[in-house]
């Protein structure tokens, strides 16, 4: 009787050492998952933050600081998309810089980019609502995208553009330079049903047009779409 309650104890006795034992490898297992979690939560914010710096360099333009043709591409089929929803028209300028090749080539390359700076700048100061975007379109081309805006609305932004720049001047090398833009306006109504290309098309034929008659000018398009 002695020798089985000895071996009940003992065997009791390993029964708790084993219990003690599983519940500190679970302990540290829980504290080991713990720790790879908030790791990987971290490791998990820092790619987030990563990829985000990554998209934000991907789709800006490294000279002025505006969003760039990838990201106003993107942008365009979204508003495209909300202008088919909310049936609320959309306003395209497409602006250029007069005689910019000249102004380089008088200047030099160095005036040139802050010439760019510059507009860009003017754009920036000039757009009305969070949804409206100044991008830069190519070389010394810039787009801006005004949703929700009807013609005389985007008429009168890309006026108060136009004068702007022409009565700013750029500071190069102890000189006062001015310069002037035209600017092109396209308005897609609620049953457009083309493409960015297309609006951007049609955008720069207005362009086009104000460069003819004289440069420093608005144009609105007249074509309806």
């Amino acid at each position: 009787m002695m020798l089985s309650f000895a071996l009940a104890e003992k065997i009791n006795r390993e029964k708790r050492l084993r219990i003690l034992a599983q519940e500190q490898a679970l302990s540290i297992q829980n504290k080991y998952n713990a720790k790879l979690e908030s790791t990987v939560a971290a490791r998990t914010q820092e790619l987030e933050a990563l990829n985000s710096q990554l998209l934000q360099l991907s789709t800006t333009d490294s000279l002025t600081g505006l969003k760039n043709r990838r990201y106003l591409d993107q942008y365009l089929n979204e508003e495209l998309a909300r202008l088919a929803r909310s049936q609320r028209p959309m306003a395209v300028l497409l602006l250029d810089i007069d005689h910019f090749k000249q102004f380089n080539d008088s200047h030099g390359h160095l005036a040139g980019d802050e010439c760019l700076k510059r507009v860009a700048l003017s754009l920036e100061s000039c757009i009305r609502w969070p949804s409206d975007r100044a991008t830069r379109y190519g070389g010394e081309e810039f787009c801006i995208v005004l949703p929700e805006t009807h013609a005389e609305d985007a008429q009168n932004v890309a006026e108060r553009i136009r004068n702007k720049i022409e009565t700013q001047k750029i500071e190069w090398e102890g000189k006062a330079i001015s310069i002037t833009v035209s600017i092109g306006v396209q308005i897609a109504g609620q049953d457009f049903q083309g493409s960015p290309t297309n609006l951007l098309s049609l955008a720069d034929q207005a362009l086009y047009a104000s460069k003819q008659n004289g440069r420093n000018q608005v144009t609105l398009s007249s074509v309806t779409c």
